[in-house]
């Protein structure tokens, strides 16, 4: 069995990662179909396919929107390019063999003498006062000696997209929990349509004699005569264009039909991880629902124009605006 859902949800999924902290958000609103809109951040594998279907496996009608957010860490890891380094230091003491001057590297807090160290893409050089002492720091600070250490494309890959799984399970059980509420509401509404109908059924075997009266009240304040077989005939007349049993039939069945769909619909299943092999196949109420709800709305404007008496012009009012209600919430139903 399938569970009722609607077609608005949210769903909000965080997790960490050594390239940083991920957030995944999903939204739907309303559409007749299924309509589904990416967005990845900056350092966010492309990934939108499996994502794609990961959702496609849970929804077949609505405007969903989900954004893939990698906030970078403060302080990534770093790594030591010892082969620059030592090339570094090697032509440091180049340089200063050329001066006759014994090199040394210091340690951060034997600073001394302030040594500059500049680099650009076309080249380095390096240009020093007194280089008989030497600041590490300083050499760390030089271009490419530090780099940050690469991500693992692959594995941020799998963990997005277990992140993902994670999002779109909450995701749907919250359109299925809506939806719940949403078959709830229906019900009722549609008890008050089935109470509404009870009040009918009395009427419609009164119905040649309420226009038998009405017309003879007619004749009377015009002071007209008819023969008993004119009369006979203009009663019958008035009372077939005045007949609602077709109507009332038809919205016996439609209410019996929508009753029987709506107890079709399961409870909102529990959370749990959906995956690309998933199952998509689940039955989509919401057209089957559209259509009875227009049938409804078509045989309750036809009544209301049929009435006769206020009492049932009353009733044909308050039918139509159950009804309408009740088109409203079949909108928001997958």
């Amino acid at each position: 069995m399938s569970a009722l859902k609607s077609m608005t949800g949210f769903a909000v999924a965080h997790c960490q990662t050594e390239a940083g902290t991920v957030e995944i958000t999903i939204r739907s609103v309303n559409s007749r179909f299924l309509e589904i809109s990416p967005s990845l951040s900056e350092g966010v594998p492309q990934i939108s396919y499996e994502c794609t279907k990961l959702i496609k496996a849970v929804a077949q009608r609505g405007k969903i929107d989900y954004s893939i957010t990698l906030t970078p860490q403060i302080q990534p890891h770093l790594s030591l390019n010892e082969p620059l380094l030592d090339e570094l230091i090697g032509k440091l003491q180049q340089i200063t063999a050329k001066l006759h001057t014994p090199a040394t590297v210091a340690e951060p807090e034997a600073i001394s003498i302030p040594v500059e160290i500049k680099g650009s893409d076309s080249g380095a050089s390096i240009s020093a006062t007194d280089l008989s002492q030497i600041n590490a720091m300083e050499l760390l600070q030089y271009p490419g000696v530090l780099q940050a250490s690469p991500v693992d494309q692959e594995q941020l890959k799998q963990q997005i997209l277990e992140l993902m799984g994670q999002a779109v399970a909450k995701f749907n059980a919250s359109r299925c929990h809506e939806g719940e509420q949403l078959r709830a509401v229906l019900l009722h509404r549609l008890d008050a349509v089935s109470a509404q109908l009870q009040l009918i059924a009395p009427m419609l075997t009164s119905l040649v004699t309420n226009e038998r009266e009405r017309i003879q009240k007619r004749l009377a304040s015009l002071k007209l005569e008819l023969t008993p077989e004119r009369f006979e005939t203009e009663v019958a007349l008035q009372a077939q264009k005045s007949d609602i049993a077709e109507e009332y039939d038809r919205l016996c069945c439609h209410v019996k039909s929508m009753r029987a769909l709506l107890q079709e619909a399961a409870p909102a299943p529990k959370t749990q991880p959906a995956h690309p092999e998933q199952s998509s196949e689940h039955t989509v109420f919401g057209k089957r629902l559209d259509f009875i709800i227009q049938e409804m709305m078509r045989e309750s404007n036809t009544l209301a124009s049929k009435a006769s008496t206020n009492e049932l012009s009353q009733i044909a009012v308050e039918l139509k605006v159950l009804v309408e209600q009740m088109r409203e919430q079949v909108q928001n139903v997958e």
